[in-house]
């Protein structure tokens, strides 16, 4: 999928995940490390760019309390 379709399909989650990990007071690279992913990876994932596998979702929901594979 590109960008612009992983949008279309998950219009706010990006912005839920990026409120939620600066309400923690964490980096990106804080949040990568704690999820035990690379940096750049995560970056695309918060950005709307790349979908997370699903470990990475359900440890994201678990620790953010965020569905990141929820569809509008």
């Amino acid at each position: 999928m590109i960008s612009e379709e992983l949008r279309e399909r998950y219009p706010n989650v990006h912005n839920d995940l990026i409120a939620a990990r600066r309400a923690l007071g964490i980096s990106q690279k804080e949040a990568a490390e704690m999820f035990n992913v690379s940096w750049q990876y995560y970056s695309m994932v918060e950005l709307g760019l790349a979908v997370p596998y699903p470990r990475l979702a359900e440890w994201i929901e678990k620790r953010f309390g965020i569905n990141v594979l929820e569809e509008a």
